[in-house]
């Protein structure tokens, strides 16, 4: 889940009073290791129907949890991601207490309020009720229209891919029992496109991104939203607290929540082909399977901070390029940074062929990485992360600062400093 919205400050005397270090010469690795109890408020260490694991270890970047539950183990990269699964945990608890009738009594209820409030409106003002039905019918049909391009395309892309494979080995036909194979948008389509705006209201109701990979919930929340639907929509209520998400953050979830994701994609296109992506680096964008539409969505919407900023396009495409979803968070997170960064000191241009985000504040030496990792420490991972990006580097730009969102430990700090960075931890503390 990609909501980040727990502060670091917890974290800091925790890593100074539990860490584990082995070895003590130059260049050793630190092997990071934390009792729960020392890094975790008592709240977030167990609870009635979860407990996280001893102990805490991390790869470099980030803490690791690992959840036990009675609906099975849980894993969390980050301490953000905890608390978004721990708010998963309370969801799924509403919806195992929440019965068939529950949702047929409610929905009905409602719906003849809304009923009731409609007639009472029409009466009082006719014209101005008619005349406001439109814009929700547009909307209704620019989704559907929407969802038309988007399988659409992926359709004929299937389709020019399977010719080409027909004609492949020398002009053998393809094997008949073999099965057809999806194209990566088809793939996409099924994991992201395929959630219905039913299950998307229930989701907004429990304050979960839509696209979480927590799948006995996704389970539950079809369920009830097929049973819902059988009674006819139209419930709204907020069954747990909101999670104070920051304002970009929340308008993103606003939307995620009231819009089709095809939609969403459909609107944004006309943004990315702007900058400077082709229609191919569009299409790989858009149907890596990494990015969910949230993380999409979030990362267009911090590139929209960066509008002044050359070379944006490269954002997208380095996004493109990602494999697993804990790196897409961090990507996506780290370029949140980046545009906080911008409006205190602006940046030039993004610098392409990195990993991370990073931008150059001038065309001559001056540049910046930056990375929302929680805590840095010096290990194999971190190592091998820092040569990928030194080595992307323009000649110019080394020397380079290294912007880190949380904590970096001494031996970090040494082994980055005789590389040649000059590193900057809790570097947006002081930045709204």
């Amino acid at each position: 889940m990609p909501l980040r919205c727990v502060p670091l400050h917890f974290f800091r005397a925790a890593v100074v009073l539990a860490l584990v270090v082995v070895g003590s010469a130059a260049g050793a690795y630190e092997t990071p290791a934390w009792p729960v109890d020392r890094v975790l408020p008592a709240s977030e260490q167990s609870g009635a129907h979860f407990r996280v694991l001893d102990p805490v270890t991390s790869d470099g970047i980030m803490p690791q949890y690992r959840i036990e539950t009675p609906y099975g183990a849980f894993e969390a990269y980050g301490h953000g991601h905890l608390v978004a699964r721990l708010h998963e945990l309370k969801a799924l608890e509403v919806t195992r207490d929440t019965s068939e009738l529950d949702v047929v009594a409610e929905t009905t209820r409602r719906q003849v309020e809304g009923t009731l409030k409609t007639v009472a409106g029409v009466a009082r003002d006719p014209l101005g009720t008619v005349g406001g039905l439109p814009r929700g019918i547009v909307n209704l049909f620019r989704g559907t229209a929407a969802q038309a391009r988007e399988f659409g395309r992926s359709a004929a892309k299937a389709t020019r891919k399977e010719k080409t494979k027909g004609k492949s080995k020398a002009g053998a036909p393809p094997d008949a029992s073999a099965p057809p194979a999806k194209s990566p948008a088809e793939r996409y389509a099924e994991r992201y496109l395929g959630i219905t705006a039913g299950e998307r209201r229930w989701y907004e109701r429990l304050t979960v991104d839509p696209y979480t990979d927590n799948e006995p919930l996704r389970q539950d929340i079809r369920h009830l939203a097929q049973v819902e639907a059988a009674t006819s929509l139209g419930l709204r209520f907020a069954s747990l607290p909101s999670v104070p998400y920051a304002s970009d953050l929340q308008r993103v979830m606003n939307a995620v929540y009231q819009e089709d994701p095809a939609v969403l994609r459909e609107r944004r296109r006309e943004a990315l082909l702007g900058y400077g992506l082709s229609e191919a680096e569009l299409e790989a964008f858009e149907e890596a399977p990494a990015l969910s539409p949230t993380r999409q969505l979030r990362l267009a919407t911090a590139a929209a901070r960066l509008a002044d900023v050359q070379g944006l396009g490269e954002l997208f495409r380095q996004a493109s390029q990602l494999q697993s979803t804990d790196e897409a968070e961090l990507y996506v997170a780290s370029a949140e940074l980046l545009g906080r960064l911008h409006a205190k000191q602006p940046l030039k241009r993004i610098l392409p062929d990195l990993r991370l985000p990073a931008g150059a504040f001038n065309d001559a030496a001056g540049g910046v990485v930056v990375i929302a990792a929680e805590s840095v420490f010096w290990t194999e991972l971190t190592e091998r992360g820092e040569s990928s990006v030194r080595a992307s580097l323009p000649g110019q730009m080394q020397p380079i600062e290294l912007w880190v969102e949380g904590y970096v430990s001494d031996e970090a700090l040494r082994e980055l400093h005789a590389r040649g960075w000059t590193v900057r931890a809790y570097a947006f503390d002081d930045m709204p």
